[in-house]
């Protein structure tokens, strides 16, 4: 169980609830949308931004352990899925260039809280490069309920005040706490 926290982040699966809430009410469109997701593990989230999407949408799914990504992304049989073995620091230029302000959400299970602040800033910064105007990127960091943690739940939402458009929380079950921002229409 350790090694899996350590090398994956993985403290217990995802409820039903915080699935929910990471994939619930998405931004619509007439049009084909992109969706992304970063971290895809047993694909929950993968599979319930399948159900929702239409026929004409496309979901790019990034997962780096390769043991996760046979076993759970590569079985599923959908012409909308786009697997990537690759994790979301390691998005081409060429995708980030062609989808720039073309996605309209991105779900995120990436382990934050093992992460350097310089990482995570990165990968929000390409994240919002590609969300279309109106799009949301939506992640989630757990914070055990003790004091020192919620020092550092209160330094690491600090930092985050910097990013413009504003990022919202709202909390999940236990210690979960579910981190989103919508691009705005004009900027």
């Amino acid at each position: 169980m350790l090694k899996r926290m350590f090398t994956l982040g993985e403290f217990w699966e995802s409820s039903s609830e915080l699935v929910h809430a990471m994939t619930s009410n998405p931004p619509s469109s007439p049009k084909p949308r992109i969706f992304f997701e970063f971290g895809s593990g047993k694909a929950n989230i993968t599979k319930e931004i399948l159900r929702f999407m239409s026929e004409k949408d496309f979901l790019w799914t990034y997962e780096i352990d390769e043991k996760r990504f046979k076993n759970y992304v590569l079985p599923i049989q959908d012409e909308r899925l786009v697997k990537k073995l690759k994790g979301a620091h390691e998005i081409e230029e060429e995708v980030l260039s062609d989808l720039e302000n073309k996605v309209f959400l991105i779900v995120s299970s990436l382990p934050y809280t093992l992460m350097s602040a310089k990482v995570e800033k990165k990968i929000i910064e390409k994240s919002y490069r590609i969300l279309k105007p109106g799009g949301e990127l939506r992640w989630w960091r757990y914070f055990v309920r003790t004091g020192s943690n919620r020092t550092k739940r209160t330094m690491y939402e600090k930092g985050l005040e910097e990013f413009k458009p504003p990022i919202h929380t709202r909390e999940y079950g236990i210690g979960a706490t579910v981190y989103f921002f919508r691009k705005p229409f004009y900027y």
